[in-house]
This record gives C-alpha cells, sequence and structure tokens, in this order.
C-alpha cells in the first residue's frame, strides 16, 4: 500500500500560508468568514490544509463552490512556492460536530461581519453541547453491546480509506484532463465501486455479529445500521445513492457517464468520511488501528 503523503512545515512557513489564504479568500466576496482548522493548525506534520468557510450566498450542492475554492486557493500557494493540498468545506449546513472542530481552534482566516461570525460560534457552541450529551447517552446504551470481528473491520476500513486516498487525487483533476485520460476514467469508476462494496461489507459483518436482522440486498444492509443508531437517516440516505451508483457502473455502464462519474467524486469521499467516522464511534477502529 502507498505510504499516506504528509507535509511539515515549521510556525514561519505556516505565517505565509496563512497570510496567503487570507488575501485569496479577500478576493471572494461570498465568504462571509474562514477558519483555518485540522492537523495544519495542531501540529508541524499535516495531510492537507483544512479550512472552512461560511458563505453567503450558501450554494446547493456546495460541493462545485467547496472545490472551487480548494483549488483556487491551492493555486495561489503554488505560486508563493507553497505546493501544499487544500480542503475547503462550507460550514453553513454542515454537521454540529464538524462546526465545533472547525471553529474552537478560532484561527480565523478572514472575516466580514464580526457579529454574523460571534452569532454563529455560540450557536454552533449551543447545538453542540445540547447534541453531544444526547449522543452521549444513547451511545452508553447501545454501542456498548455492539460487537465485531477486529481485523478483518481493519482490512475493509483500511480498503475504503485507500479508494478514498485515489478519489481525492482524482477530485484534484481539471475535468477536461480527467474526460481526456481513460486511465483516470477507469480507476474513478473502480474506486467508487470498491468504495461501495467496502460499505456494504462493512454493514454486513456488523449486522451478523450483532445478529441483527437479515438484509435483502445492499441497500436494506445501510438502513439496518440506521435502525441501530450506527449512522444516521441523512448518511443512510447518502450511502444508498452511492450504492445505485455501484449497480450501474457493474451492471450498466456503458450507460453511465464519465461527467456524472467525476461530479460524484466529492461527495463520494464525504460520504466515505462520514461512514468512517461513524463506524469509529461505534467500535472504536479507525484505518490502520
Amino acid at each position: 500500500m502507498e505510504p499516506i503523503k504528509t507535509w511539515r512545515v515549521y510556525e514561519e512557513e505556516k505565517g505565509r500560508v496563512e497570510e496567503r489564504l487570507a488575501e485569496a479568500l479577500a478576493g471572494e466576496p461570498d465568504v462571509v468568514f474562514a477558519y483555518l482548522h485540522g492537523s495544519f493548525v495542531e501540529g508541524e506534520v499535516f495531510r492537507d490544509i483544512d479550512v472552512a468557510v461560511f458563505l453567503d450566498p450558501f450554494p446547493t450542492p456546495a460541493w462545485p463552490r467547496e472545490a472551487e475554492l480548494a483549488a483556487r486557493l491551492e493555486a495561489t500557494l503554488r505560486r508563493a512556492g507553497l505546493p501544499f493540498p487544500v480542503d475547503v468545506r462550507a460550514l453553513n449546513a454542515a454537521p454540529p460536530a464538524f462546526r465545533f472542530a472547525a471553529i474552537r481552534p478560532r484561527h480565523i482566516l478572514l472575516c466580514r461581519d464580526e457579529d454574523r461570525r460571534a452569532d454563529f460560534e455560540a450557536s454552533t457552541w449551543s447545538e453542540h453541547f445540547d447534541v453531544r450529551r444526547l449522543h452521549e447517552a444513547y451511545l452508553r446504551g447501545v454501542f456498548q453491546m455492539i460487537r465485531y470481528p477486529s481485523d478483518r473491520m481493519r482490512n475493509l476500513l483500511s480498503a475504503l480509506f485507500e479508494s478514498q486516498r485515489a478519489l481525492d487525487s482524482l477530485a484534484r483533476m481539471p475535468e477536461a484532463d480527467f474526460l481526456a485520460d481513460p486511465h483516470r476514467r477507469g480507476s474513478a469508476r473502480y474506486h467508487l465501486v470498491v468504495s461501495a462494496e467496502a460499505i456494504v461489507d462493512i454493514a454486513q459483518h456488523l449486522i451478523a455479529q450483532n445478529r441483527w436482522r437479515s438484509p435483502e440486498t445492499y441497500g436494506e444492509a445501510i438502513q439496518v445500521l440506521r435502525e441501530h443508531g450506527v449512522i444516521r437517516e441523512a448518511l443512510a440516505q447518502r450511502l444508498s445513492d452511492l450504492i445505485r451508483m455501484r449497480h450501474r457502473l457493474v451492471h450498466r455502464y456503458w450507460e453511465v457517464d464519465d461527467r456524472l462519474v467525476f461530479q460524484a467524486i466529492p461527495q463520494a469521499m464525504r460520504d466515505i468520511e462520514d461512514f468512517v467516522q461513524a463506524i469509529g464511534v461505534a467500535t472504536g477502529l479507525r484505518p490502520g488501528k
């Protein structure tokens, strides 16, 4: 397995990165405020630079604008001799846990409206603690009973994480380059299929180990996890969409437009990440652990 690419920077270079990011975001009028968060803020070694933005207007879906901002920020850094990957996620409709993690370091890159930012932080803190208290109480009653085959689960999570990394690399390409390269088009289809199948395999292993009701379809396996509180309704619906795409790619591949495949990658990556986090909460497992 190819090792995960990491970067190392020290405080002086971090300052340069932050200055360039702030200057670039100042030229994006729909960004009301923005935060740095994640491993770049927390230490010297990181995989990518995480930027959380509050957008107005807020587009639906948000991922094309998120991808556009990430590409622009990466281009700004490259011009300054700082060739680091950037991941941008909108705060507007993000889950409370993500919003809380993004604002907790209070590493503000840009703010055009202090009152609005302060209101957002206050509501996020309140919602996070309310949800966390309820969630922890629920977990104590449910997840203490969940059993799992540890070695098999670790292997499946590693395979899922590997496909997520491959999809991340493809998502950073210009669409025209992706469409012009048959190997990359095939790689995207392959990793979307592998991701969907790994998710279903994980679901089926948890179901069998815990003697939950037997699903009759791939999609129903996801719903069983929802019924037992492992994943939430919104994520279950999105994973069902990913599984339906898997079916088309496997059984009716000639009908699937590669443009739609490329456009599906960013959302699939987020869904994989959310699923891995949910499984980690339920079992204590993480990829490679």
